[in-house]
């Protein structure tokens, strides 16, 4: 997915700053979505990933054992 995306762009305008995939995405994670937008206006800002924010998208969403029960669920 992310290298059809990446020869997409080559061919617009646009410019390539990054993905970002979170397999957790059907559940609910305010802190997540509030900095995921966050994120997304300082790239239309800037162009570029903010560090701060990919700390916050990258940390571990909850434990591994809870993910696995709430997907066995």
């Amino acid at each position: 997915m992310i290298k059809s995306i990446e020869a997409f762009v080559e061919n617009t305008e646009w410019e390539f700053v990054g993905s970002i995939l979170r397999p957790h995405a059907r559940f609910p994670f305010d802190h997540l979505k509030s900095a995921l937008f966050e994120l997304g206006r300082k790239i239309v800002e800037t162009g570029k990933l903010e560090p701060k924010f990919l700390d916050i998208i990258g940390s571990e969403l909850i434990p591994l054992g809870e993910y696995v029960e709430m997907c066995n669920q």
